[in-house]
């Protein structure tokens, strides 16, 4: 696998080269790596170039255009990376409803969205993004990120509009029930926890964190694991 990266992080795709779906993947979970991200979203093009329907490649440039708007600085640049993600998850849809995954990105490219425009807690994002969720789980019940999801809005919201410590902790303990490995759900449950008195249980959780030996998603897992020292440091 190494070896098989190596050379897609020498120079970008010729434009007569198209990179599998596999292979894409591959750079994507390496993202962190400098000029990786450009890469992926320039591999991605390529192939829609050859088949602007292509529904794998489409739902994929879209989750790497969220990323790409998390990495950027100024407003107007990062909406144009969300709005451009947002629009073609939804096209992706249109052609297949039934993927658990381009939903919860579609859900994840509409919150960035409204949390660039300074709309997030507002009731015109509550809506989509709980009902990309709920699908997201009707297709594939042990999906963690939607519990995530699902999770940090009962624990960001105002209790008039829907917020509830209740729901904010069984929603992040299922996503951790259901994906262990995936290093963001561990210091969000202990958030939740301590929101709700619970230090000992939020301790707990992130001590569990050094316990990960398979990241899902490994360039997210240095920066959750600095959260998590941080919140250890505090409570101790």
């Amino acid at each position: 696998m190494i070896g098989l990266l190596s050379l897609f992080l020498i120079a970008p795709p010729a434009a007569s080269q198209i990179l599998s779906t596999v292979a894409i993947d591959a750079l994507y979970f390496q993202r962190d790596e400098s000029g990786v991200l450009e890469k992926t979203i320039t591999a991605l093009e390529t192939r829609l170039t050859e088949n602007p329907k292509e529904f794998d490649s489409m739902w994929r440039l879209s989750r790497s255009l969220v990323r790409r708007g998390e990495r950027l600085e100024k407003k107007k640049e990062k909406i144009a990376a969300f709005s451009r993600a947002e629009k073609g998850l939804a096209a992706a849809l249109n052609i297949r409803d039934d993927a658990a995954e381009v939903h919860f990105w579609h859900g994840i490219a509409l919150g960035r969205l409204g949390q660039t425009r300074g709309i997030m807690r507002s009731l015109f994002m509550i809506g989509p993004m709980k009902t990309r969720m709920r699908r997201v789980l009707a297709l594939d019940p042990r999906h963690s990120g939607a519990y995530h999801v699902l999770g940090e809005l009962y624990h960001q919201l105002p209790r008039l509009v829907g917020g509830s410590k209740r729901l904010a902790v069984e929603n992040l303990e299922k996503a951790l029930e259901y994906g262990p490995n995936h290093s963001s759900h561990y210091p969000a449950l202990a958030e939740v926890y301590l929101a709700a008195g619970r230090k000992k249980d939020a301790i707990r959780v992130l001590e569990a964190f050094e316990g990960i030996t398979r990241p899902a998603d490994p360039p997210e897992l240095a920066g959750h694991r600095k959260n998590v020292r941080r919140l250890l440091q505090r409570l101790r």
